[in-house]
């Protein structure tokens, strides 16, 4: 399930962009999602990135929690790199 056409690239690079998050639906092992978010800075700069792998089966089970919880961290990490 691994991205290897340049335009399905580009177009998931852009939805990410968007959302605020990238989602990967067992594109490594049949039996896992992984969910990220980008830590920004007050500037908007990239700082860092903010994770969650789990089974499919949880991950179907509370995908919009899990998603909302991954985004607040990295939002709430950001608000603190903004201020230091």
């Amino acid at each position: 399930r691994t991205i290897t056409e340049p335009a399905t690239l580009t177009a998931e690079l852009e939805a990410v962009r968007r959302d605020g998050f990238a989602l990967d639906r067992e594109e490594f092992d049949l039996e896992f999602c992984c969910v990220a978010a980008p830590v920004l800075r007050g500037s908007g700069r990239f700082a860092a990135t903010v994770g969650v792998s789990m089974t499919t089966r949880g991950f179907d089970a509370e995908r919009d929690h899990v998603i909302e919880a991954v985004c607040e961290v990295a939002a709430s990490l950001g608000a603190g790199l903004a201020s230091a």
